[in-house]
């Protein structure tokens, strides 16, 4: 047996600790965990024809309500064909686009993706106008006063001289 004051072995528990003192009658600083009961197995309280074992599939439980469930459904080949082809064409692009990205109760697949190309849209006019500048900037600096703009130049250069 051991002491329950210090954990040290104490072959009679009536007389007191020969390490801690302490009496033979004091109560546990701690309480001493006791061992746990055995787990007793319950049988299930549905039928086995409603338990899905590891292999079966189970059934399809939504996470949407059920009027947004279309709407976020993925898009067909086809359909995603079509709107790349239709991103293609000048002027069409940017009216379709805008639309797409837009629309409220269209697929939001097609609605990301035409938000996406938009904001490709705007960083590459960005980046041309940002050229542009850079350019003109390069060539005042190059040819002097008599420069006035990056188109006249260009005009100058092949159809002029």
């Amino acid at each position: 047996m051991f002491c329950r004051e210090c954990g040290a072995a104490r072959p009679d528990l009536t007389v007191a600790c020969a390490v801690c003192g302490a009496p033979p009658s004091s109560p546990p600083r701690y309480a001493i965990p006791e061992e746990p009961a055995a787990v007793q197995w319950e049988p299930p309280s549905q039928p086995p024809e409603t338990l899905y074992t590891a292999h079966e599939e189970r059934p399809f439980i939504p996470l949407l309500p059920a009027e947004d469930a279309a709407s976020s459904a993925p898009l067909t080949a086809k359909a995603y064909f079509t709107m790349l082809f239709l991103l293609w064409i000048p002027l069409v692009n940017l009216v379709a686009a805008i639309f797409w990205a837009c629309e409220r109760g269209g697929n939001r697949n097609r609605r990301s993706l035409a938000r996406a190309w938009l904001l490709w849209c705007g960083i590459g006019t960005a980046l041309i106008a940002a050229a542009y500048f850079i350019i003109s900037a390069l060539l005042a600096a190059a040819l002097g006063p008599e420069f006035t703009n990056l188109f006249d130049v260009i005009y100058n250069t092949l159809f002029v001289s």
